[in-house]
């Protein structure tokens, strides 16, 4: 037996409430990073120094130079920027390198189907000259 309790209350989705709660998590963040940033003028004023402020920004990431690219293929043969290099060659041009731009960023394109070995072998020569900042090549 069916009971009829008369009409059903519609809901409706109350804004103001809503619109309220953005707010104030406005006001929250905002307030929370006024905060920080006076924390780091702090930090600064404790070290004794005060830092500058610049009315010009300058590209750092413009003057690095490219990385230097080498590259091995499935037979174990290496290559400098495209172009086929010898064992004895690539020793010689990390040694310049390094000498040149002792931090500069190097990348490894290596073949999927190149042994292992072969990887660690370029690995071990940049080691061997000092870089830091190597990179392994890979496709999407």
């Amino acid at each position: 037996m069916k009971i009829d309790l008369g009409e059903q209350e519609q809901t409706d989705i109350g804004f103001a409430p809503l619109i309220d709660c953005i707010f104030l998590l406005l006001i929250f963040f905002l307030v929370a990073t006024s905060f920080k940033k006076q924390e780091e003028i702090k930090e600064n004023l404790a070290l004794g120094f005060e830092l500058p402020k610049s009315t010009a920004s300058f590209d750092w990431g413009s003057i690095e130079a490219e990385p230097l690219i080498v590259g091995v293929d499935k037979n174990g043969l290496f290559y400098l920027a495209n172009q086929p290099i010898s064992v004895q060659a690539l020793h010689d041009l990390l040694a310049e390198e390094k000498n040149i731009n002792p931090t500069r960023r190097v990348r490894i394109d290596g073949d999927q189907r190149t042994p292992y070995q072969n990887i660690v072998h370029i690995m071990d020569m940049l080691q061997a000259y000092g870089f830091a900042n190597i990179g392994l090549h890979t496709r999407d």
